[in-house]
C-alpha cells in the first residue's frame, strides 16, 4: 500500500486528489490547515476509516513540515511502529481552530 500525504483539504481540489488517491488503495493523511473548514473530507474519511488520517497542520511552519516528511518516510517503508508514529503525530500537531 503506498503511503500519499495530501495538503490543501480543507475544501476544493484537496480533497479531490485525497479521494482519487484512496481509490487508487492509498493509504492518505490529509493536511488540513483550519480543522473547521475540514467538513468536507470528514465526510470522505466516512468511506475510507481505516485508510484516511486527516491531520491539522501550518506547513509555513518549519517544525510541522519536517515532522510530517519524516513520519511519511517512516510509513512509506512500512517500518515496525508505523501505528505508534500515527498516533505521535495526531497528538503532536495542535488542530488549528482559526
Amino acid at each position: 500500500m503506498k503511503t500519499t500525504v495530501v495538503t490543501g483539504c480543507d475544501h476544493g481540489l484537496g480533497v479531490e486528489v485525497a479521494k482519487a488517491c484512496l481509490l487508487r488503495g492509498d493509504r492518505v493523511f490529509a493536511i488540513c490547515y483550519r480543522s473547521r473548514s475540514a467538513g468536507e473530507i470528514r465526510r470522505v474519511r466516512k468511506a475510507f476509516p481505516k485508510t484516511l488520517t486527516i491531520l491539522a497542520a501550518d506547513l509555513s511552519s518549519e517544525e510541522h513540515s519536517r515532522l510530517l516528511l519524516t513520519a511519511q518516510g517512516i510509513l512509506a517503508k512500512g517500518r515496525e511502529g508505523s501505528s505508534a508514529v500515527v498516533e505521535e503525530i495526531q497528538t503532536f500537531l495542535p488542530a488549528r481552530r482559526s
